[in-house]
């Protein structure tokens, strides 16, 4: 029997699969939408980012959370689900190792997996504490992290008023 998790993992690993074979110049890509987003207009309640940033540098990440703060209403959330890097090497290096033994467990072949690892290498992902600390800059005045697995978190933002 197939629990929630499995079914989850794998489908998510199907979707990046896809993403990627579907957006080849990943990193121009992402870099070029991200720019391109017109965030000028009527105040937004929310805004959700689901890896928007992944292919961003740590710069390219700053200016976003500013750009969003920006165009958020007072008492305006952000939501961004994002792949992480853990706050040290040795983090970094056991999130790693731990990803490499779920894809397997999950059914992932050795060919799949150095694909993955591969595409991988396009991200640029940073730490939750430094995501943090860049939202707290562009002006959110609430951010936290309210969920985190390994190299994935759920960090919110809220604009004060």
């Amino acid at each position: 029997m197939t629990n929630a998790v499995e079914v989850f993992d794998r489908e998510a690993a199907d979707y990046e699969r896809q993403r990627r074979r579907l957006v080849p110049p990943f990193d121009a890509f992402y870099g070029t939408a991200v720019a391109a987003l017109d965030l000028a207009g009527r105040p937004m309640e929310r805004v959700l980012d689901l890896g928007a940033g992944t292919g961003l540098d740590d710069a390219g990440k700053r200016d976003l959370f500013a750009r969003v703060h920006a165009v958020l209403a007072p008492g305006g959330v952000l939501v961004d689900a994002e792949q992480v890097t853990g706050p040290t090497a040795l983090f970094a290096d056991a999130y790693a190792a731990w990803h490499a033994r779920r894809a397997a467990e999950c059914g992932a072949t050795p060919e799949e997996w150095a694909a993955s690892v591969a595409r991988q290498r396009l991200d640029r992902w940073a730490s939750v504490e430094h995501q943090l600390t860049w939202l707290r800059d562009a002006g959110f005045a609430d951010a936290d992290c309210l969920f985190k697995d390994h190299g994935f978190a759920v960090l919110v933002a809220r604009r004060s008023g």
